[in-house]
């Protein structure tokens, strides 16, 4: 089973590893899938709206998560991080903080 896990782990290409790659492949594509393109020509009458999400998720969360991400890796849980465990640690929030915020419906549906 260890030979098994050998080959997972070995197998890159430019330095990600395959598997990981695709998981997050896997985990991203639905979310363009599920895109409703008879609505896209309702996006004239909900500008604002979308202005204003398209300005929170790509110009404040990712520098207000930023922030944090440094915060609390960096000083609160550094003694708990194994030794060069704080740079990946900060790169994978950042990229997490980097994906759309859901918008919540009043049914509670995302």
């Amino acid at each position: 089973m260890s030979g098994v896990f050998q080959v997972v782990g070995t197998a890159e290409i430019a330095k990600v590893n395959l598997l990981v790659a695709a998981l997050i492949w896997l985990m991203i594509v639905p979310v363009p899938i599920r895109i409703d393109l008879a609505a896209l020509g309702k996006l004239r009458r909900h500008w604002c709206g979308i202005g204003v999400t398209l300005f929170i998720n790509r110009a404040v969360k990712p520098f207000s998560m930023t922030k944090l991400i440094w915060f609390f890796p960096g000083f609160v849980v550094r003694p708990d991080l194994p030794e060069g465990g704080i740079n990946p640690c900060i790169a994978g929030a950042i990229l997490l903080a980097a994906g759309p915020a859901r918008r919540w419906c009043s049914s509670g549906a995302t």
